[in-house]
């Protein structure tokens, strides 16, 4: 690490061995992640407590060359219990750090936006109009049974488009939820 550990105490003391727990604790995500810049811990015990539930909470910020990774408060009945709770869930948060560096992250498909056409949702008959594609058939009967009961003619639709039998085919549509329409109008409407 580029600076030192922090490690911050709010509402309690600081238990025996709670800073050389977290040091080997970072060293190993050092090692995992080497590009760690800064860590800060906080060891805490909130003010309102439930009845029951967790007295101990850690809270764990981490700084790498880029990017920065918060877990929040993971809670234990035990300092130790909690901390390992923060370190686990960093482990992982570093895990998608590194495979969104590496571009190792899973590509979507693009989804398209259209209008539904035609629609017999008891068979085998489904058409959504393109602007780039024109008009592109789909089977509703291979769509979720909830994503079916939703879609209406005139409805604008995302949808992702495949091949079927040397033809464009719609793979998975969706309706648009018109209020996070990100890419854009509807072709139609």
């Amino acid at each position: 690490m580029q600076l030192p550990l922090e490690i911050a105490v709010r509402g309690t003391t600081l238990p025996p061995r709670f800073g050389a727990s977290v040091a080997r604790r970072v060293e190993k995500l050092e090692r995992f992640h080497p590009r760690i810049v800064s860590c800060r811990v906080t060891l805490e015990r909130p003010v309102r407590r439930r009845e029951t539930g967790d007295p101990h909470a850690v809270r764990l910020e981490l700084t790498l060359s880029g990017e920065d990774v918060f877990v929040t408060r993971q809670t234990g009945e035990t300092p130790t219990t909690a901390l390992q709770r923060a370190f686990d869930a960093a482990t992982r948060r570093l895990q998608d750090a590194t495979r969104r560096q590496r571009g190792q992250v899973k590509a979507h498909a693009e989804m398209s936006l259209g209008v539904v056409r035609i629609l017999d949702p008891l068979g085998d008959e489904g058409v959504i109009e393109t602007e780039a594609a024109g008009e592109v058939g789909f089977t509703p009967s291979e769509l979720r049974p909830r994503t079916l009961r939703l879609l209406e003619v005139g409805m604008p639709v995302r949808f992702t488009l495949g091949q079927r039998e040397g033809r464009p085919w719609i793979t998975h549509v969706a309706p648009v939820n018109r209020r996070s329409s990100r890419s854009g109008t509807a072709v139609g409407t």
